[in-house]
C-alpha cells in the first residue's frame, strides 16, 4: 500500500470508529536481500503509522517468500515483529513451514498458517490443523482444499 494509501485507510477506519482491538492489519515484509543486515530495525513507516493510530491492533507479517523459510528470512520477520511491536501474527505457508520456524518466530508473535492452493492442498484439513497445532502454532489456520 503506498503511503497515501493506507493514511486513507486508517482515516477511514477511525471515522467508523472500528476498535483496534477487533482490527488485524496485514503488511507484507520483504524477503531479505544478500545485503540484507537483520540485526538493524527496518524503520517501516507503515508499522509506526498504525500502531500510531490503532495501538491494539494485531499487524500480520506477511513474509514474502517462494523459499523455506530459513535462518535469514525468520530473522527479517523477527526485526519487523520487533519494530512493529505486540500484538503481531505471521501468516506462512503451510507447504513452506516446518516446526523449527514456529519455535523460532514464537518468540516474536503468534504464527498463523495458510495454504497456495497452487502448492499445497490438504487431503484432511483436520489432520492438517492437528499437525500444525502440534508444532505450536497458535494463531489462526486457514487452509483449503481442492
Amino acid at each position: 500500500v503506498d503511503p497515501a494509501g493506507q493514511t486513507l485507510v486508517l482515516n477511514i477506519l477511525k471515522q467508523k470508529h472500528v476498535s483496534g482491538d477487533r482490527l488485524m492489519l496485514n503488511i507484507g515484509i520483504p524477503a531479505p536481500s544478500a545485503s540484507t543486515d537483520t540485526s538493524v530495525a527496518p524503520h517501516d513507516a507503515r508499522l509506526k503509522k498504525i500502531r500510531e493510530a490503532f495501538p491494539n491492533a494485531v499487524i500480520a507479517l506477511s513474509p514474502s517468500s517462494d523459499g523455506p523459510y530459513d535462518e535469514k528470512a525468520i530473522a527479517q520477520i523477527a526485526r519487523y515483529s520487533k519494530e512493529a511491536g505486540a500484538p503481531v501474527m505471521f501468516p506462512l505457508r503451510a507447504d513452506l513451514v516446518t516446526p523449527g520456524t514456529v519455535m523460532a518466530l514464537k518468540p516474536y508473535g503468534k504464527v498463523a498458517i495458510w495454504n497456495d492452493l497452487g502448492t499445497w492442498s490438504p487431503a484432511d484439513i483436520a489432520k492438517e490443523e492437528a499437525r500444525f497445532r502440534s508444532w505450536g502454532v497458535d494463531g489462526m489456520i486457514d487452509l483449503r482444499k481442492k
